[in-house]
């Protein structure tokens, strides 16, 4: 059957394959959440990023207020994780991990983390990498362990040397692998 609309290979016109069906339903938590960090999102469009998968996060202690608000880090463990990247970025910089609000597809995704360092060159500090670990809509990579968690995304900003010893860092803090994500050209084109 041929239509304006494109050619349609179902014997019956009423008939849809229901098991590759996608349904939509905004997530209303993620989306205020998002409304109300506009910078986190705004932080990530426009800019060129090195993208790298990652596997489940050890180590990270964080508690889980209700399904219906974010997960809340605990805020010295980030320090310790980033204490450990930072012994393997080297001396004269200055490594954070912290929450970055905003950027979840669904209420069950974790928080996203961005880590960032600067270097210190006399008085001033001067930001020399930024990565962001993130997901959306992973649920169905979430563990059921208190203290991994699945953001299987890293987004990288920096040179090859600092971004190389970061994630040698990053390996070590949380007991992860992280490698390059391929992304044909052919994928990219839409």
């Amino acid at each position: 059957m041929t239509t304006l609309a494109g050619k349609s290979y179902c014997t019956d016109p009423g008939e849809k394959n229901k098991s590759r069906q996608v349904a939509f339903v905004a997530d209303l938590v993620a989306d205020g959440e998002e409304v109300d960090n506009p910078d986190s999102l705004e932080m990530l469009v426009g800019v060129q990023w090195q993208v790298y998968k990652v596997s489940p996060l050890w180590g990270v202690a964080f508690k889980d207020v209700s399904e219906e608000e974010s997960t809340i880090y605990d805020l010295e463990s980030l320090k310790r994780h980033a204490a450990v990247i930072g012994s393997v970025v080297g001396e004269q910089t200055e490594v954070e991990v912290a929450p970055l609000p905003g950027l979840r597809g669904s209420r069950f995704d974790k928080e996203a983390l961005v880590i960032t360092v600067r270097k210190k060159m006399g008085a001033k500090s001067i930001g020399i990498f930024m990565g962001v670990l993130c997901a959306t809509e992973a649920k169905e990579l979430q563990l059921r362990h208190g203290k991994a968690i699945s953001l299987p995304v890293l987004l990288v900003q920096g040179n090859f040397e600092v971004t190389e010893m970061v994630i040698h860092g990053i390996e070590k803090a949380f007991d992860c692998v992280v490698g390059k994500l391929p992304l044909p050209e052919k994928e990219l084109q839409w």
